[in-house]
């Protein structure tokens, strides 16, 4: 069962397919680097000891785990820290709700639906007419988010936290895509359109990305963590067999037990 995930994500989820019974294979097609400049984030933490912020709002856990390093090199976690009691704090699902938490953060709202229309119809209920509201992600993000944050009045921006780049190492990828077409692997997982988009460009660079499409649509089952991903997969001519009802890592998992399970009595889950 290949694992697409940035390397210390990807193992979380091998430690469970193992527990399942499942083999996995790790193969990371992205990697998470710190950003590239600290003046954003340097503003943002004077925006917030000042009081110039409403809102803010943590797209992945990532994000936290990356902006709580940055801000201790500045020197201000402790300052920004203290202010995050005076602003309303928003995570788009309960692993990112988590991480905060245990940092002493409160969070006051998480979506029910783990995604970024889940985010939005989230503030759509609470209203954002002319409050200041941040947004903590990565340093490539789409436009979706700020686009519909805007629509409703409020005054956004973005900050990026940490970046999302292709693997330095691409060896187990390319082992990966060598396997896929081989047919050697018979299960592959997406955590993000960012795993997918990724395998497709390594493997355009080996003159492969037809015949790992190919494979992808007749030989492997797919599961993809939600329908952002699932979107993206589709737009890369791929099939997506499995995509859970909530959007987090171990219902992905419980939901491709469940399908290949069926495919083994005969009932299809598709």
């Amino acid at each position: 069962m290949a694992i697409t995930r940035p390397k210390e994500q990807g193992e979380e989820l091998a430690k469970i397919i193992a527990a399942r019974g499942g083999v996995p294979c790790l193969a990371p097609t992205l990697e998470i680097k710190p950003a590239r400049s600290l003046d954003p984030i340097e503003d943002f933490a004077d925006r917030m000891i000042t009081g110039r912020v409403d809102c803010v709002l943590f797209m992945s856990r990532n994000a936290v785990a990356h902006l709580m390093e940055a801000l201790s090199r500045l020197g201000m976690d402790e300052e920004v820290g203290e202010a995050f009691s005076r602003v309303k704090v928003v995570t788009v699902g309960s692993h990112t709700r988590r991480e905060l938490e245990d940092r002493g953060i409160k969070v006051n709202l998480t979506p029910e639906d783990y995604s970024s229309e889940g985010v939005i119809r989230l503030f759509r209920k609470i209203g954002l007419h002319g409050k200041s509201i941040i947004v903590l992600r990565a340093g490539n993000p789409s436009e979706y988010v700020k686009r519909e944050l805007m629509k409703m009045f409020a005054d956004v921006l973005e900050i990026p936290v940490y970046e999302s780049v292709l693997p330095s190492d691409k060896a187990d990828v390319i082992r990966l895509i060598d396997e896929l077409v081989k047919g050697v692997v018979d299960v592959i997982t997406f955590t993000s359109p960012a795993t997918a988009q990724n395998l497709f460009k390594i493997a355009e660079e080996r003159n492969l990305s037809d015949k790992l499409g190919a494979c992808l649509r007749e030989k492997v089952v797919v599961a993809a963590i939600g329908p952002v991903t699932q979107r993206t997969l589709e737009e890369l001519g791929v099939k997506v067999h499995v995509v859970p009802r909530e959007y987090t890592v171990m219902a992905m998992v419980n939901a491709l037990e469940g399908y290949l399970r069926g495919r083994v009595t005969g009932v299809s889950r598709a």
